[in-house]
C-alpha cells in the first residue's frame, strides 16, 4: 500500500497527458518497477536503448505515475505518448480541490496488474 497526502495550488489547464510536451501535472508520485526487459517488443527495447543512450541511464522496466491531471477523470489510465511502459493513474483532476489536501491511498501491486495485465 502506499499512502500519501498532497496539496496542489494551481493546476495546468493545457496540460494534456495523451501528448508529448504537454504531459505535465502539478503534481505527481512515480514508482518505478524492475523485471526482465527482454521480454519486451523489439520497439520497446529500441525506446529503452536510446533512453540510455540519452541520459546515461536504464530506464525502469514499467512505471506508474499517479498524477493530479488539467480534465481526465479520476481513475483513468493514460499510456505515456512515449513508450507503453509509462502508465498514468488520475488521483485528482481540475481545480475542484485545489489549495485543500488530499488523501490518497493505492494497492500499487492490484494498480499494476491493472494497467501492465501482468504480475
Amino acid at each position: 500500500m502506499l499512502s500519501w497526502e498532497w496539496k496542489a495550488l494551481s493546476y495546468i489547464p493545457g496540460a494534456d497527458h495523451k501528448e508529448p510536451g504537454k504531459d505535465d501535472a502539478p503534481l505527481r508520485i512515480i514508482v518505478a518497477f524492475d523485471g526482465d526487459k527482454t521480454k519486451l517488443s523489439l520497439k520497446e527495447q529500441m525506446v529503452f536503448e536510446m533512453a540510455k543512450i540519452v541520459s546515461g541511464q536504464d530506464m525502469p522496466y514499467a512505471s506508474i505515475m499517479y498524477v493530479w491531471a488539467a480534465n481526465s477523470p479520476v481513475e483513468t489510465v493514460i499510456t505515456s505518448a512515449r513508450t507503453s511502459r509509462i502508465k498514468m493513474i488520475v488521483v485528482n483532476s481540475g481545480a475542484a480541490q485545489l489549495n485543500s489536501w488530499q488523501k490518497h491511498e493505492r494497492d500499487v501491486a492490484a494498480d499494476y496488474r491493472r494497467v501492465f495485465q501482468e504480475e
